[in-house]
């Protein structure tokens, strides 16, 4: 059958966004665990980022009191230590 001898109907094809909506509706599951599967295979690196803040804030901390030893005693050196753990976790100042 040609689309010329065809029913209107047999022809129509709803809109991109409807059919988009409805396919999304219909297996919207198999989104919902391929989302679910990439954030369990990847797995948290979080930790690891704050270790490596820690880390980089803390040899920047030596930086500095080795370049300038007379601006930091012992309680300076204990205040920027605390410091950089609650900056590694993500405290705001």
């Amino acid at each position: 059958m040609t689309p010329q001898e065809a029913i209107a109907i047999q022809v129509f094809r709803k809109p991109l966004t409807k059919r988009f909506f409805y396919a999304l509706w219909r297996h919207g599951w198999l989104v919902v665990a391929a989302v679910l599967a990439v954030f369990v295979l990847t797995g948290c690196d979080e930790i690891d980022s704050q270790e490596r803040t820690a880390a980089s804030l803390r040899d920047a901390l030596a930086q500095a009191q080795k370049d300038r030893p007379e601006l930091w005693t012992a309680e300076h050196k204990k205040r920027a230590d605390v410091a950089v753990g609650l900056i590694a976790q993500g405290a705001k100042p």
